[in-house]
């Protein structure tokens, strides 16, 4: 098997088999409990969608944007749009290994400005980047994850970053609805015509199994051809774990994520037999109920369970794997209980911040997603649109509520 040092990836050699990691081409109970249980192990690395080194599904757009990004006047601009999560990350990780092995670019030509710095100082490392004069002057610039700068920031930074773009060769910005915003364009001075956009594609249930299946590809080689991610998944489960909304309301790290709790907590606290670990291994309603069935939410409010409960019923009455869900009015929350209990007398101002605080505690628990928040345009309540949760459509299947 190729090493794959760079990124922290695993090195398995002299992969004879894979028992008992494989039984008939399924997972075994043994074989999720090791591959959920090694943190370095990319076969759920929960910030890509990679294959190890592939990015499933988005090879195009990849070789597309490389090429753009090649052929275009310097002080260019491209945006890579999706919902965190949605392997933003992985995807800008692929950019930059297909324009270097493909000899676009060399790696010191790349500057890119890392995730963890979420505030708008993240512009003056670009000031630093440009006035360093560097040996090797930079090509290309990547700044991560635009969307999670303070609100109150976002004006003064973008109104920066449009004074630094004609220095910059090529400028590539990761982010969420934000940067869809027009006047998010206005800000920095750019014809949204002329800027490259790139709308990460939405996990699917058959997506998630293709990349599942490149990365025990990647890990085992030959070795794991046999295995069938069919087998991993309950089908109604599947449809559950990523419904069918518009827009989507799952990402690959949420999935992959809740996959790797209910294995770990499944195994780990003996909820499943342990004389089956060299059994097939399946992720379905049955687990995720025992997994969760105990679980306090911590949630003491009686509004919560209100809205949640009738959500659930939506739900259980309306959820078609063939048809997509579609957002929720801002009034269909009130009339599910949003407010319940807000009537009583009382300054107007006082009753409208706690309607604020009901509705911020809804997204904060994760009952539902507001769709579409742009940042630099906020909207009004009454204009705001919802979409459940994965977790509320899970709970809707396996544990719900009765109103």
């Amino acid at each position: 098997m190729p090493e794959r040092e760079r990124r922290g990836y695993p090195v398995f050699e002299r992969v004879t088999h894979l028992s008992p990691i494989l039984a008939e081409g399924a997972l075994t109970w043994y074989g999720l409990n090791y591959l959920t249980r090694h943190s370095s192990d990319p076969f759920f690395w929960l910030s890509t969608r990679s294959g190890a080194d592939e990015l499933v599904g988005e090879e195009d757009k990849i070789k597309a944007l490389a090429n753009h990004i090649d052929s275009s006047p310097s002080g260019s601009l491209a945006t890579i749009v999706g919902p965190f999560g949605s392997g933003k990350t992985g995807f800008v990780y692929r950019l930059m290994d297909e324009l270097i092995s493909s000899g676009k670019m060399k790696e010191e030509e790349i500057q890119w400005v890392a995730t963890s710095n979420r505030d708008w100082n993240k512009i003056y490392t670009i000031t630093d980047i440009l006035a360093k004069n560097p040996p090797v002057p930079p090509r290309l610039i990547v700044l991560e994850e635009n969307e999670r700068i303070q609100r109150q920031d976002h004006e003064d930074s973008f109104t920066m970053l449009g004074l630094l773009l004609p220095e910059i060769p090529f400028l590539v910005l990761t982010g969420e609805s934000t940067l869809k915003d027009p006047q998010f364009f206005k800000l920095i001075g750019v014809d949204p015509s002329k800027v490259y956009s790139v709308e990460m594609d939405p996990i699917t249930p058959e997506s998630l199994k293709e990349a599942l299946k490149a990365r025990m590809l990647a890990l085992f080689g030959e070795y794991a051809q046999s295995f069938n991610p069919d087998k991993l998944f309950d089908p109604e489960f599947l449809n559950y774990l990523i419904p069918n909304t518009n827009p989507p309301v799952a990402t690959y790290r949420e999935i992959l994520g809740k996959i790797v709790g209910m294995a770990q907590y499944g195994l780990g606290e003996g909820l499943v037999d342990r004389e089956l670990r060299n059994q097939p291994a399946q992720i379905n309603g049955e687990l995720y109920r025992k997994v969760w069935q105990d679980s306090p939410s911590g949630i003491e409010k009686s509004y919560v369970d209100k809205v949640t409960a009738g959500l659930h019923r939506i739900i259980r009455t309306t959820h078609n794997p063939s048809m997509a869900f579609q957002p929720l009015p801002y009034e269909k929350l009130i009339e599910l209980g949003l407010f319940e209990g807000l009537d009583a007398p009382g300054e107007e101002r006082e009753r409208n911040g706690k309607r604020n605080e009901r509705l911020r505690n809804l997204l904060l628990w994760d009952v539902v997603k507001e769709v579409g928040d742009s940042k630099l345009t906020p909207k009004s309540n009454s204009d705001k649109t919802f979409i459940p949760t994965v977790k509320t459509f899970l709970n809707a299947r396996y544990n719900p509520l009765s109103s």
